[in-house]
């Protein structure tokens, strides 16, 4: 079958319809044993959408445990949800994957690194050789760490969603620290975020030397019901071939995903996965919403990126409601001065626009006048605790 073997699809498909409550219904009218090709696959097996999955009715029938721990999701392409992880998904082969991960990206097998856990409760990062601290989105903790215990490191790593990564960089305490940043690394996941806004942590960090600094920050895209880590960011001579500078240009993140885990489709350029081994929940055909476009062999191949490779990597465009809300947070981060003065979250009602101030800006015309040129509504700056915002960029506050 093409990029996955065939034999093992196919037997999946039958055990499911055989044993799993949930595609034994869903594929009660369909016949496997037509299932040949790639072409077939497609055609005969049905999507499924997180509101299906989620549904009161049909999570305990896709799912295989009985016991499990909680694992939320920050509901980027629907409403926020948790459900149970199967202790399946953190198995010694994942976290396995995971470490060679960080051992690849900053060597933590040879320094003596710090990992500092800064996703919200529920999000879990194996044991290995590093130390790891979870503060949750405790800022002060954070602080506290890199004042007093990150001399004893050699790397110090810090783990978090764009929102909060953001939030703490813009601290005056922060920015008061006496360290290195040479030896701070960043990884944000959690959801999709502009190039724009990863510009500007390095710029927050290193000032005019950012650009040199690029390999310090990373990110890892995953959707909870597949764990963390479905995908991991490419080289930067990638991101240099698909940044054209220009302000209406939404730059795609690259990442490069497990073919032995997953097959990936591109549906309407909506990500679709299936996971191939053994899962909890099953997805079968399971379309995230998420933005993606699969990359282009020969382009990729022109760049010098093995062609064995190019096959394995998509472009991420944005995540949830797309092209809208994704040109908007690449806006939002285009202007560094700006950018310093807000933290990320907006919402729109009717014409108007409402951003989020961080806790030292002032509302000023010049401000509202930039973003209204750019963002094409009428532009509301809220105070920080008027706006009481949620994880997500574009979500309304908090109503009391």
């Amino acid at each position: 079958m093409g990029k996955y073997p065939s034999n093992r699809i196919v037997e999946k498909l039958k055990k499911l319809k055989e044993v799993n409550p949930f595609y034994k219904e869903k594929y009660k009218d369909i016949n496997l044993a037509s299932v040949i090709s790639v072409d077939d696959f497609k055609q005969t097996i049905p999507l499924i959408y997180k509101e299906e999955i989620f549904n009161k009715n049909n999570i305990d029938k896709i799912t295989n445990y009985v016991n499990g721990i909680i694992y939320p999701s920050a509901g980027t392409t629907s409403n926020h949800f948790s459900f149970r992880l199967s202790p399946n998904n953190t198995n010694e082969g994942f976290n396995g994957q995971l470490i060679d991960l960080f051992k690849t990206w900053f060597q933590v097998d040879n320094k003596k690194t710090l990992i500092i856990n800064a996703y919200p409760l529920g999000v879990y990062f194996p044991e290995g050789p590093y130390t790891v601290v979870s503060t949750t989105t405790r800022s002060d903790i954070i602080i506290y760490l890199l004042d007093y215990i990150y001399h004893n490191y050699e790397s110090v790593i810090i783990l978090g969603q764009p929102h909060f990564i953001k939030h703490l960089l813009d601290l005056r305490e922060f920015n008061e620290l006496k360290i290195n940043r040479d030896l701070l690394k960043i990884v944000i996941g959690g959801y999709w975020f502009p190039y724009t806004f990863e510009m500007y942590l390095l710029k927050r960090l290193y000032g005019n030397n950012w650009q040199e600094k690029s390999d310090n920050i990373k990110s890892t895209y995953g959707t909870a019901e597949t764990g963390l880590g479905v995908l991991i960011d490419l080289p930067k001579n990638i991101r240099k071939y698909l940044y054209k500078g220009g302000i209406n240009e939404i730059i795609p993140l690259v990442y490069m995903y497990d073919p032995q885990r997953y097959y990936i489709e591109e549906v309407d350029a909506d990500l679709v996965i299936t996971n191939l081994n053994e899962g909890d929940p099953e997805l079968i055909r399971y379309n995230t919403k998420d933005k993606i476009a699969i990359a282009d062999s020969e382009q990729l191949n022109k760049l010098g990126i093995n062609i064995d490779l190019a096959s394995n990597m998509i472009y991420l465009y944005g995540r949830g409601r797309y092209k809208e809300n994704a040109l908007i947070t690449h806006n939002l981060f285009y202007n560094y001065e700006y950018a310093k003065h807000i933290t990320g979250s907006y919402y729109i009602e009717g014409e108007n626009i409402y951003l989020q101030l961080n806790k030292t800006a002032e509302k000023s015309k010049k401000m509202i006048d930039y973003y209204r040129s750019i963002l094409d509504y009428k532009v509301v700056l809220m105070d920080y605790y008027e706006y009481k915002f949620n994880t997500s960029l574009d979500r309304k506050p908090i109503t009391q």
